[in-house]
């Protein structure tokens, strides 16, 4: 079961109530959030909250005050060390206590120590047991590091610079509103210590004896001018995968609208810490609300990346700020990021663990039943319909572009199928559908020159392949570099979508002389170019663009088999990317099939370029070809089996779907429901 959210969470905001140039002024504010698992409970602490909210599921969120913490300080941080869960917040001018309780819901947070004073404090446990404190905010200040003594909280050894602002070289660290810097005049410490600037050299001269009072020294002073119009580090944030440290940090400064966040990466939890080239890894520039910067980064029940940070309202003042949530993930080179697209809609969150780019919008669209009038129009396709009954589609049954393209279209033409479950198979349409030019964006489905399209039933949890002749767009334009923006992961998973198309395609029961030469020249050009495309080098682009359409010329004309059948299921059962169903499950159903099929899988081994393979008797040219397959798809980072994915308890259900799924009938070997179970049981 899916659940849902919106940014920025639905939280009971404080509201702050502030005096400023002799104005009261009151504005609502939680930003700098630590999001942790403890226990078997999500907790959620914000600057200024007065307590703090907690879940059981990321999306019901639920208020606690408590006496105990430090509610007027900000950049709380909270972290499990042993069974305890630790808490500290920011504190200038005196020693920040670090407290500790079992169980923040019921017992009392004591006071372990207060060993120094620091500014947006991240306390970090290592697997080994040992304690890091990382800290640091100002415009001159690094972000500074030091081990602590698990039992005491007092440090260990001397603090470390671990990270320097770099706003000559990173353009996202650079201050300005909207990324315009201000001048320095500008500022209010400028003008105050105008008097006392060299107009030859631009320094600082203070006179020998400073006026008594304001608690400004000589340093202190130097310091706040020498940091004029310089960006903010601050909201350090320590994530550990894979034996890699991953140390956040927040820029420029919270009341700009492109806060973000940068991270740096270390093989050591105190560094020495390499700028990671994706940077920022989380950034919102745009949208209806701004900014996804001064955060924490941590996995949830099932092993999946969340990203907790600051979002932007600034309606009332500066400083009103939100807290936003999104999915986020450590990719197969190792590299952090953020997935902010769509962030300012409705989010469904898949349950057990899922592919973070996959997460999409529940519903986005402003225009459904609004009143719509046409100069014209064809017969059976009222005006309405362009924004009431078709585009109804889109928010409950498509999981693709190009499905509800095809299906929207189809409908507007055939009124008569707008219950949509008449669709599925081959559907007995009169018209074609309306004009249509397909530009597609991923190399993969090849919906553009298909006949075939699907759609998720969200009731009965399934998806059914819809074939149709008045489906195919008169136009496609199959253009590489509209595909050069997908990351990694989901040209991994379209890619290995097109190999499947091609192979089940050519060992069909209606395979044919001229659909093996589309499926053969599109194998050859998937496997030489899904690597590079994965790596987004130009050829692989282009080579994959190719190799899918291709793919699709061959397959829609003779159909597939029983991977895609077993594949639609877990895309809609558990929203599981669909290339990534059909690669995990592709090398079990060539073994399934070998013994029907097998004599054809030399000529795939061949197109894929395995070594050798004409030496081979049928046995080895066949496992050679299975074991070729599944060097590509661990290549390109795609899971090996369905663990995490694959419940044992859903199994029968997902038989019997992929049993009815039309692609079933197409497959070169017959089968039955119980032979589908086995195929799924030993894939857990």
């Amino acid at each position: 079961m899916k659940r849902s959210y919106c940014n920025p969470l639905d939280l009971g905001y404080r509201y702050q109530h502030m005096m400023e140039n002799g104005k009261r002024i009151t504005y609502r504010e939680a930003a700098d959030p630590t999001l942790i698992y403890f226990k078997g409970v999500y907790y959620l602490f914000a600057s200024m909250s007065g307590g703090f909210w907690h879940s059981s599921d990321l999306t019901d969120w639920k208020y606690h005050t408590n006496r105990d913490l430090l509610i007027y300080d900000y950049a709380p941080d909270v972290r499990q060390v042993g069974e305890y869960l630790y808490f500290c917040a920011s504190r200038r001018g005196e020693n920040c206590p670090i407290l500790r309780t079992k169980d923040p819901l019921s017992d009392t947070f004591e006071q372990v120590s207060a060993p120094f004073d620091f500014w947006d404090p991240d306390l970090f446990c290592d697997d080994d047991g040992r304690v890091y404190l990382y800290w640091g905010c100002g415009n001159t200040d690094p972000i500074y590091g030091i081990e602590m003594d698990p039992d005491t909280m007092l440090p260990i050894g001397e603090r470390r610079e671990l990270i320097f602002e770099q706003a000559d070289t990173l353009g996202y660290e650079r201050c300005g509103e909207n990324g315009n810097v201000p001048p320095k005049e500008t500022s209010p410490v400028y003008q105050a210590l105008k008097p006392f600037v060299n107009p030859a050299t631009g320094e600082l001269q203070l006179p020998q004896t400073l006026p008594a009072g304001g608690g400004f020294n000589r340093e202190k002073l130097v310091k706040m001018f020498r940091s004029i119009g310089k960006p903010y580090i601050e909201g350090a944030f320590m994530t550990k995968h894979n034996g890699k440290y991953y140390l956040q940090y927040a820029s420029p400064a919270t009341q700009f609208n492109t806060y973000c966040d940068g991270v740096y990466v270390a093989d050591a939890p105190l560094g020495p810490f390499t700028l990671q080239q994706s940077n920022p890894f989380s950034s919102k520039p745009g949208g209806f609300m701004q900014g996804a910067g001064h955060g924490s980064t941590i996995q949830d029940a099932d092993g999946n990346f969340w990203h907790a940070s600051t979002m932007r309202v600034s309606v009332n003042h500066d400083m009103e700020r939100r807290v936003g949530l999104f999915p986020a993930g450590v990719d197969a080179d190792g590299v952090l990021f953020c997935n902010q697209n769509f962030a300012d809609y409705p989010l469904c969150i898949p349950d057990g663990k899922f592919d973070p780019w996959s997460v999409r919008p529940a519903c986005m669209l402003l225009s459904y039943q609004k009143p719509t009038a046409a100069s014209s129009t064809a017969e059976g396709s009222a005006p309405a319909l362009a924004a009431d009954d078709p585009l109804q589609i889109v928010n409950n049954l498509s999981d693709f572009i190009f499905s509800c393209i095809k299906a929207i279209g189809i409908i507007i033409n055939n009124p008569e199928f707008a219950d949509v479950r008449s669709l599925e198979g081959v559907a007995p349409t009169k018209k074609h559908a309306v004009f249509t030019i397909a530009v597609p964006t991923t190399a993969g489905t090849a919906a553009e020159v298909t006949i075939n399209y699907v759609i998720t039933d969200v009731e009965k949890k399934r998806k059914f392949v819809c074939v149709d002749t008045n489906d195919i767009p008169e136009i496609a334009v199959v253009d590489p570099d509209m595909m050069s923006s997908m990351p990694k992961g989901l040209t991994a998973a379209t890619g290995m979508d097109a190999l499947t198309h091609a192979i089940e395609g050519y060992i069909t029961k209606g395979h044919c002389t001229i659909s093996d030469m589309f499926h053969l020249e599109a194998i050859k050009l998937i496997s030489e170019n899904l690597r590079g495309a994965v790596q987004n080098t130009p050829q692989g682009r282009e080579g994959m663009a190719l190799g899918q359409y291709i793919a699709g010329m061959g397959f829609s004309n003779v159909g597939l088999g029983i991977v895609h059948s077993m594949a639609h299921g877990l895309s809609a059962l558990y929203d599981t990317p669909h290339g990534v169903a059909c690669a995990i499950i592709l090398p079990t159903g060539l073994e399934y099939n070998k013994s029907v099929a097998g004599e054809r899988y030399r000529a795939v081994g061949k197109a894929m370029g395995v070594t050798g393979i004409d030496e081979m008797n049928d046995a080895e040219a066949a496992d050679a070809t299975i074991a070729a397959v599944k060097q590509l798809s661990a290549d390109v980072g795609i899971p090996a089996n369905l663990h995490g994915i694959l419940k044992e308890e859903d199994i029968q259900f997902l038989a019997e779907s992929a049993f009815a799924d039309a692609c079933c009938p197409g497959n070169p070997r017959d089968t039955s429901v119980e032979e589908i179970k086995e195929l799924y049981k030993g894939l857990l």
